[in-house]
This record gives C-alpha cells, sequence and structure tokens, in this order.
C-alpha cells in the first residue's frame, strides 16, 4: 500500500497578501515539496530556460523583493480524485485572471 497523500494547496503573496495560484502536490515522506519546486521553476525562468507565466513571474518578483510565497495546504486526501476535484472547486471558486473571471495567475 502506497504512503502518499494528495493536497490542495494555495500560494500566497506576502507583498499584498492576497493569493495568486491553487494547485495540487502529492505528499510522500519528504513532506509538502511543491514550493520548493516552484521556486526552483522560477530560478530557469529567470535564466530564460522555462517561457514567461504570469505565475513564474509573480514568484519572481515576491523573491526579487526578500520575500518568498506563502503555500497553505488547505485539502489533503488519500484519494486523488477528490483531491483534484476541491483544486478544480478553488479555482472556480477564486477564478482566472487570464479568461477574466478571478484573480489567480
Amino acid at each position: 500500500m502506497s504512503s502518499k497523500s494528495f493536497y490542495v494547496y494555495e500560494l500566497w503573496n506576502p507583498l499584498t497578501d492576497t493569493i495568486f495560484y491553487v494547485g495540487k502536490g502529492t505528499k510522500a515522506k519528504s513532506g509538502y515539496r511543491r514550493l520548493a519546486e516552484h521556486i526552483k521553476d522560477t530560478r530557469y525562468y529567470k535564466a530564460g530556460k522555462f517561457k514567461k507565466t504570469h505565475k513564474y513571474t509573480t514568484i519572481s518578483k515576491i523573491i526579487d523583493a526578500g520575500a518568498i510565497p506563502v503555500i497553505k495546504v488547505v485539502y489533503e486526501s488519500l484519494n486523488e480524485s477528490d483531491t483534484i476535484i476541491e483544486e478544480c472547486r478553488l479555482i472556480a471558486y477564486y477564478g482566472r485572471r487570464d479568461i477574466g473571471t478571478g484573480i489567480l495567475v
């Protein structure tokens, strides 16, 4: 039996105290790793290795200001399908900036 669980998290901008991203991750023995992965990916973006996205631009601005995004784990389950449903629910609740329905990048 797998020891993995799944979780939904929110990334918050500590400079503005606003949410800007909702995502899903897998928790294993190493814990919650998604924030570290987002920061690593942002470093690749800043080096020109990833294409420009609102997420990387936002994280980059936060890091450049000497801070890091705040990650809030808001849901956890052993069932991946339930986790995906919750992620979609939160994205619909906050809305997406790219399609004009809300604030998420």
